[in-house]
């Protein structure tokens, strides 16, 4: 009877031994690797000099638009072109179109009376950290939407930056509706979207960048 439990004590401790010595050489299990990290960046943000309106599947890029609204030193108020006439490939409203719709309005661009909406972004940029932030541009329809769906976040930020509010009015879009209209939205109330009259009609302008 002794042997027989010495025999059972020698084998149990031979089967803990060689499982809690397992030579094993796989690497260990990572338990954090399918835990998605934190974007760092998000809507209402202040990045690069701009308030961001979008971020795209990456969440490290998107668009900015510019904490105040733009203006040539006389008036913030800006004419969309200087003339009537179709301006080739300038009718893009998708997000993303901006900024060729904005190069595409310069190419065609007739002088007016007063500054060009178009220009105004073109010419804007801003220094971050000694570092100059140019390439900003007139928004699409629906980039210009993203500034009335996130006004407030985008007040509270340019204030605190130093900017200032989107005014309860009208800012142009890039996007042209036809050869002698452009789509303008107000930016107050229900955030109607309009087709006025390209070479007359003045109305605020608020840029935007990609980042």
């Amino acid at each position: 009877m002794k042997t027989l439990k010495t025999t059972l004590l020698i084998t149990c401790s031979l089967f803990f031994l060689v499982g809690c010595n397992n030579d094993d050489d796989s690497p260990a299990v990572d338990n954090q690797e399918n835990i998605p990290e934190n974007n760092a960046l998000d809507i209402g943000d202040y990045h690069e000099g701009g308030v961001i309106i979008y971020l795209d599947a990456t969440g490290e890029h998107g668009l900015v638009c510019s904490i105040t609204d733009l203006t040539d030193g006389n008036t913030y108020y800006a004419i969309w072109n200087g003339g009537v006439g179709d301006i080739p490939g300038a009718d893009g409203t998708e997000i993303g179109t901006g900024k060729q719709n904005t190069i595409d309005i310069l190419n065609g661009y007739i002088q007016g009376n007063g500054p060009n909406a178009a220009g105004l972004c073109a010419y804007y940029s801003v220094i971050i950290d000694g570092e100059r932030k140019d390439g900003w541009f007139l928004p699409s329809k629906d980039e210009l939407n993203l500034l009335f769906i996130h006004k407030d976040l985008i007040n509270a930020t340019a204030v605190a930056n130093g900017g200032t509010e989107i005014g309860n009015e009208r800012y142009w879009s890039s996007s042209e509706y036809d050869a002698d209209y452009a789509w303008k939205q107000a930016l107050y109330d229900n955030g109607g979207q309009y087709a006025y009259w390209k070479p007359t009609y003045s109305d605020r302008v608020r840029a935007v960048r990609e980042f």
